[in-house]
């Protein structure tokens, strides 16, 4: 399943233009402002939409086992696949190799 992350906010508009069904976007960052509105009907494409974060793990305790569970499914086979990565002066270029 393709994933879009998007540390930057305001760029997010251009992610929607992604012709690809069944993908994930997750805002992580406002470095260019808060992200805008999200409309519900973009969630037409199958869009899922995420806005991960740390902030609600509140102990130590729960940070580990959270993490210890992650790292002990990599240790056991889960195999984790990045099949392409861009440099950030070419952030738009993805959209672009989406497939309908």
């Amino acid at each position: 399943m393709p994933v879009v992350y998007d540390g930057v906010g305001q760029i997010r508009l251009k992610v929607f233009e992604v012709s690809c069904t069944f993908w994930i976007l997750a805002s992580f960052g406002a470095a260019s402002g808060p992200p805008p509105e999200l409309t519900i009907s973009v969630l037409a494409k199958s869009l899922y939409c995420n806005r991960p974060g740390l902030g609600r793990i509140h102990n130590p305790e729960l940070t580990e086992e959270n993490f210890c569970s992650l790292f002990d499914a990599k240790r056991n086979g889960l195999s984790i696949s990045i099949n392409q990565t861009y440099a950030l002066k070419d952030a738009e270029r993805p959209s672009r190799f989406a497939k309908p």
